[in-house]
């Protein structure tokens, strides 16, 4: 093909007034059998591969446009997130999301929840001091919430909308934990979008704190 093309083109699609319209038989048949060998190559190549056919299913979603352009949509802030989030959440976020697209409701929903505990131990960190912060990485979700809290009030900041999303999400991570168990894909969505929003609150608070923390 790298021959042929270029081949083709000066002969066939040229400036020059002598350049002919109508292709030849011989360079006809060397077309053909490029593009055959290409097609047989091919064949080989993706009888080789495992492939699996996504069936996007249509709820509160938009699949194919986040399938597209990633999961920057699904935030107001993105800019503020995506510079605060954290690699763990990140790609507990991607995974949770990936989950949904393969019918996997359940998987969906406990990634998404470790997604959110791993933002909330950032905020917790975030608002700790040294002696803290150099402790357990994995904190309880109570516990860390309860400091949380706490830590908050003494930096006299407060975020109803988070407080919301985390009380939702405490429900439904007790549920999660009864071994029988099963979400469905509906169920998945909705609390993949909660967390999003949870996550997004989470960032948007640490920014808070790091802007009053640079006003001092």
């Amino acid at each position: 093909m790298d021959d042929l093309i270029p081949y083709l083109y000066e002969k066939y699609a040229s400036e020059r007034e002598s350049t002919p319209r109508k292709i030849d038989e011989n360079d006809l048949r060397a077309l053909k059998r490029t593009v055959e060998i290409i097609i047989t190559l091919l064949q080989q190549e993706l009888s080789k591969r495992k492939t699996v056919e996504i069936e996007i299913h249509k709820g509160i979603l938009d699949y194919e446009n986040l399938l597209s352009t990633g999961l920057q949509p699904l935030f107001s802030y993105p800019e503020t997130v995506f510079n605060n989030m954290s690699e763990i959440v990140s790609h507990d976020l991607i995974e949770a999301f990936r989950a949904l697209l393969f019918n996997l409701p359940t998987a969906s929903v406990m990634i998404s929840l470790r997604a959110v505990e791993a933002a909330i131990r950032d905020l917790y960190f975030e608002l700790a001091d040294e002696e803290i912060n150099g402790g357990d990485s994995y904190l309880t979700w109570n516990y860390a919430l309860s400091e949380i809290q706490k830590q908050l009030g003494s930096h006299e900041i407060r975020s109803k909308r988070l407080e919301g999303y985390l009380d939702f999400l405490r429900e439904i991570r007790n549920s999660a934990e009864h071994p029988d168990k099963v979400f469905e894909i509906n169920e998945a969505e909705r609390i993949f979008v909660e967390s999003v929003h949870a996550i997004e609150e989470v960032y948007l608070l640490i920014e808070k704190i790091h802007m009053k923390i640079s006003k001092k």
